[in-house]
């Protein structure tokens, strides 16, 4: 059955129960007991990309591009350590011809599987990817920003691609950096998610070393951004639109002083693999020594890998897994709401 954005099978709904009843005992474990489990795993699959968008350096980044056998034994591996959900990210993820081999070995697995793209591959690229369970797609604002930070023609594309995914009965969740610019359009955003029964979830560029030196000229006026996610914290509480939860919202209110300590989970229940095997704790963590887990498999990987130090997190992906793994009872709740 499909319906509301969701590809509803028995079988899927099976799977999807199975997720959610794995993932509550790998975090009752942690809290009780210390045990690791990569409940979460966002797999960058390459670093290649079809754009070169103005706050992000990752196509700029050489590095050695996994072979399908390759991925194929890390996604196998990860299962086997329990994972229970896989972001599969680059890049642009369907600029790899084997992306459909991709997503079906990892839904073979019975593994909640997302991609994440700017939307310019995706109707060509629909019957690999039509069996997702989650698509995120890129949008800015309308195509006078958006396209400024991406291509010529970039906002179009996404939008044929929010009408091919919908056509198809796919659930898509778009995902909206907020630049000095874009804070002034994200009502042009929530008119889109309005119009395709969308969730739209909404993250502050960040200046991490990886995202390159664009992004630190895109940083918004902390006082703006303050009264932007004003304004969509109203917007969750009369229509819901909103994907991040209350209290991720209340978390990014203080960007960019970090209001309250918030728990990293990153290397004890969800990791990130870079292109060439590498495992981080997290995406932001790129770079330097880490465990190979092209060569040593990613169970011996995933053993060796070491939880960071650091002061806080900007990404909402991070902060959102950080507040549901330390179950906080409204982000727990905005979970359940959001994967229902």
């Amino acid at each position: 059955m499909r319906g509301k954005g969701f590809i509803f099978s028995h079988g899927n709904v099976r799977v999807r129960l199975r997720n959610k009843l794995a993932a509550a005992r790998a975090v009752a474990l942690a809290h009780l007991t210390g045990r690791r489990t990569p409940l979460s795993v966002s797999f960058h699959v390459t670093n290649r990309c079809n754009y070169a968008c103005s706050y992000c350096d990752v196509p700029g980044t050489p590095a050695d591009e996994m072979s399908l056998d390759e991925v194929y034994s890390i996604v196998d591996g990860l299962a086997r350590l329990g994972c229970q959900r896989i972001g599969l990210t680059g890049g642009e993820p369907l600029v790899r011809s084997d992306i459909g081999d991709i997503v079906r070995r990892c839904q073979d697995n019975g593994i909640f599987t997302g991609l994440v793209s700017n939307g310019a591959l995706v109707t060509r690229r629909l019957k690999d990817i039509a069996s997702l369970d989650l698509l995120q797609l890129s949008l800015d604002g309308p195509a006078e920003v958006h396209d400024a930070v991406r291509e010529p023609g970039a906002h179009d594309m996404v939008m044929e691609a929010i009408a091919a995914a919908r056509t198809e009965g796919m659930t898509v969740w778009l995902t909206t950096v907020l630049t000095n610019e874009s804070v002034e359009h994200v009502d042009h955003v929530l008119d889109i998610a309005r119009h395709y029964d969308l969730k739209v979830y909404v993250q502050p560029v960040v200046d991490y070393d990886i995202c390159g030196p664009g992004a630190k000229k895109l940083l918004p006026d902390a006082e703006r951004l303050q009264e932007v996610l004003t304004y969509l914290m109203m917007v969750k509480r009369s229509e819901g639109l909103i994907g991040n939860s209350m209290e991720g919202l209340e978390h990014l209110m203080h960007w960019p002083e970090h209001p309250k300590d918030v728990y990293c989970w990153a290397g004890i229940l969800y990791a990130h693999i870079y292109t060439d095997g590498r495992l981080y704790p997290c995406f932001n963590m790129v770079g330097g020594p880490a465990p190979d887990a092209r060569t040593a498999g990613i169970e011996r990987a995933f053993a060796a890998l070491e939880s960071p130090s650091c002061p806080g997190c900007w990404t909402y992906a991070n902060l959102e897994l950080n507040l549901l793994f330390s179950l906080d009872p409204g982000v727990v709740t905005n979970s359940l709401r959001l994967l229902r």
